[in-house]
């Protein structure tokens, strides 16, 4: 037993300080660091290595009826070093310590050794052993904590600016004038495009037919130099006999003499067979006509086939009836309607707008082939329409209404944010001449315009004060900041952290 009584583990430290030479006690505590970011160094020191004042200024709150003033500092980066420095600073204090506290356990130990009862130290150098390695991991832990909070700040940390822009409610009513041509209320342009469709089906009707067999012939004169009128329903006679008429007068131009020869003259003409039935469906061949016979003319003017004859037919046959016409162009419509419609969407971009009377579409006949009550098993039908209408932009006319009814306080690109609320009824308009009469009426609800990117600028620019880079905005009514993290009150170094969001009073 030694002069304690008690074995060297026992020994209590306040009993092994009074056994000891009188010395220093180093307090086993940090100097006094408030929580979070460092603040100013505000009359004398704490505890430890001395302050350094590296930080800028935090922005005080002001007054005012506009702004919702929050902390805010343009150097982030910088106090971000300066806080790292300090806290190099207490790190490197406290391993003086640590060390001084070494320097007392040494002692210890040999007053330990001094009053040794002849049992091994092991279990203490042991113990020394596991509080370095516990000292070290904390360490290396809150070195990780920092860095990766570090990182977080960096990467993840912005801030959001609500901005309430100066508003004016008012009620509207007057017609204003827009054209493409001359000076007007507002500049307009006018589009103008045509879509095309056909489609094709099977036929529904059905009819007792009694058809004659039609088709086309060309009739040559070469006879002489002069014109030959042949009169409506003139004969012409195939080789076997079939008779097939003209369907109106003609006049045959007189034939030409070239080197002393006559180089015949021609004319087309539709025929149709004098008989119905499906004998009379040929394919090509020559005509004669039967009353120029026993004539010099008879074998001087003639006809010959364009292409086979076709029609022809006695019975029940199918037919293009009305109703399949009508059922294929309202299908046509539809889709033309759906084409047109895609069409001017992409040609409005953001901002223009066609207004509802300002536009038109209309469509041609529809062609019909074979025409209806003609035979046949199929039908096609081709439809053609044309679409125009007048494109505005919208802040034109909000231009032209704030101006109207705000006078010099109007400014340019200030926006009715209720545009589409309002009545807008076309008193008249022109296609041709590009004008248009559009009457407005309904409470208007006028927005100040404010530059987001200027305003961006400004913050990171960081040589204003909040009030100041508010107050330079004429259109801005409130403005309101919040940071996230909530309690990291430092204004980001990148525009794409600055989220700016515009707030409309209800």
């Amino acid at each position: 037993m030694n002069m304690f009584g008690k074995r060297p583990s026992q020994i209590s430290r306040k009993e092994l300080a009074a056994a000891l030479p009188r010395r220093r006690v180093v307090q086993d505590i940090l100097p006094a660091y408030p929580a979070g970011r460092p603040a100013h160094s505000v009359g004398g020191s704490s505890s430890g290595a001395p302050r350094q004042d590296t930080e800028k200024k935090l922005l005080e709150k002001r007054p005012s009826d506009r702004v919702v003033l929050t902390k805010f500092s343009h150097g982030a980066r910088k106090i971000l070093e300066a806080a790292f420095r300090r806290m190099g600073e207490l790190m490197t204090s406290a391993f003086k310590r640590i060390a001084l506290r070494r320097s007392d356990k040494k002692t210890a130990d040999t007053v330990k050794t001094n009053f040794s009862d002849g049992m091994s130290g092991d279990a203490d150098r042991v113990l020394v052993k596991k509080t370095r390695a516990r000292q070290a991991i904390l360490l290396g832990v809150f070195l990780i904590i920092v860095a990766g909070g570090w990182l977080f700040l960096k990467f993840f940390a912005y801030v959001t600016i609500k901005i309430t822009p100066r508003q004016r409610v008012m009620s509207v009513d007057m017609v204003f004038k827009g054209s493409k041509n001359s000076a007007a209320d507002f500049p307009l342009e006018v589009v103008s495009f045509k879509r095309m469709k056909e489609i094709s089906g099977e036929t529904t009707g059905l009819s007792d037919v009694n058809a004659r067999a039609h088709g086309k012939i060309m009739i040559y004169n070469a006879y002489s130099s002069e014109p030959q009128v042949l009169s409506r329903r003139t004969r012409f006679e195939t080789p076997d006999g079939k008779i097939f008429r003209t369907a109106e007068v003609l006049t045959v131009p007189g034939a030409e003499i070239k080197n002393g020869q006559i180089a015949p003259s021609s004319i087309e003409a539709e025929v149709l067979a004098d008989q119905p039935g499906e004998k009379y469906n040929i394919g090509l061949t020559d005509f004669t006509i039967p009353g120029f016979k026993g004539t010099a003319r008879f074998t001087k003017f003639y006809g010959r086939s364009v292409k086979p004859m076709e029609g022809g037919f006695v019975g029940t046959a199918r037919i293009v009836a009305k109703e399949d016409v009508d059922s294929m162009t309202a299908t046509l419509k539809k889709q033309l309607d759906e084409d047109i419609y895609q069409e001017y969407d992409r040609q409005i971009t953001d901002g223009f707008v066609i207004l509802d009377g300002a536009r038109e579409v209309s469509y041609d006949a529809p062609v019909v082939s074979p025409s209806v009550t003609a035979v046949g098993d199929s039908v096609s039908v081709k439809l053609a329409s044309t679409f125009q209408g007048i494109i505005v932009k919208e802040s034109d006319i909000a231009s032209v209404v704030a101006t109207a009814y705000l006078g010099k306080d109007a400014e340019k690109n200030i926006e009715i944010v209720n545009f589409q609320d309002l009545a807008k009824d076309v008193v008249s308009k022109d296609f041709g001449k590009g004008e248009i009469s559009v009457r407005i009426k309904g409470m208007a609800r006028f927005a100040w315009p404010f530059d987001e990117a200027g305003i961006r600028k400004d913050f990171l620019a960081g040589d204003k004060s909040m009030n100041e880079i508010f107050d330079s905005y004429n259109g801005i009514e409130r403005a309101e900041m919040a940071f996230w993290p909530s309690w990291w009150k430092f204004m980001p170094t990148k525009a794409d952290k600055i989220k700016i969001l515009r707030a409309l009073t209800p």
